[in-house]
């Protein structure tokens, strides 16, 4: 799918304050823009997109990318999509691996569109990416792990100024689509200054649940009063970081927040960094 759009598209974008929200004025935003790079190679943004945020929040999701992409800045997106299937399955045959994938790419689809339809250039990648094998065929059924990533869709589409947009799904050698996880196989080869993590809640919260906690790091996240059901994904993100360099961070935040979460000085949703000696920005 070629990713320049036809002409005549008519820009519909808000501007710097509407999206950012709390920043007291435009020209105050735009000095926090002033000096970023415009290499989009320097600015190595990856985005997970929770299963609940193209339904709910694409609107707040189009404008953030759309803002990024203005500025010369291409995060490469890859998402979820809310299960087609309401109970946990223990193995994953042929037919809810279709339903799953149908699920996917029409995410996939309804994203692309949307950001399209702002003026956006981006690029659906639906495959090729994540080369897998299988994780245990009898156990699990169509279920992988990632052997190995191929960049060269996402560089080829960030090189002609287009946000890739990708798929979580893996491929055999020989042509076999498998479910998996590879956000950590893709973030160790991407190596990206910030990992993003879109999620309707926006944060890891306290242990009564009424205080999103700002800044989490690893090594001594076990002395935080952290809620049981966040806690439970901080291993998650020890792993998600154990391959980056020390200045690479994650933030979790809601769509409505990306452009500050980003960029802004002040502290929105949370941000998860190695150790104490650990700087973000």
């Amino acid at each position: 799918m070629d990713c320049i759009l036809p002409e005549g598209f008519a820009r519909r974008l808000p501007s710097l304050d509407n999206i950012i929200g709390d920043v007291r004025s435009e020209q105050e935003a735009r000095q926090y823009f002033s000096g970023l790079s415009l290499d989009p190679a320097k600015e190595c943004i990856l985005i997970k997109v929770g299963s609940s945020i193209i339904s709910r929040h694409l609107d707040s999701l189009v404008s953030a990318l759309a803002l990024l992409s203005r500025i010369r800045i291409y995060p490469i997106v890859v998402h979820e999509a809310v299960s087609p299937i309401d109970t946990i399955a223990q193995v994953t045959d042929a037919s809810m691996l279709a339903l799953t994938r149908s699920v996917l790419l029409g995410a996939n689809l309804e994203l692309v569109e949307a950001l399209e339809n702002s003026e956006t250039r981006a690029r659906p990648i639906t495959s090729g990416v994540f080369e897998a094998e299988y994780l245990d065929k009898r156990q699990y059924g169509l279920v992988g792990k990632i052997k190995a990533v191929d960049l060269r869709a996402i560089k080829r589409s960030i090189a002609e100024y287009c946000i890739p947009v990708l798929v979580l799904m893996g491929e055999t050698p020989d042509g076999q689509i498998l479910e998996v996880n590879g956000i950590r196989e893709l973030a160790n080869s991407l190596q990206p200054r910030k990992i993003i993590l879109l999620s309707e809640d926006g944060g890891v919260f306290s242990m009564d649940k009424n205080e999103r906690i700002s800044v989490i790091k690893i090594e001594e996240s076990h002395a935080q009063q952290i809620h049981d059901s966040d806690r439970e994904k901080i291993r998650e993100y020890e792993e998600l970081l154990n391959n980056q360099p020390g200045t690479s961070e994650i933030r979790i935040l809601r769509p409505v927040d990306l452009v500050r979460g980003l960029f802004v000085d002040e502290v929105v949703g949370t941000t998860i960094i190695k150790s104490k000696t650990s700087t973000f920005e």
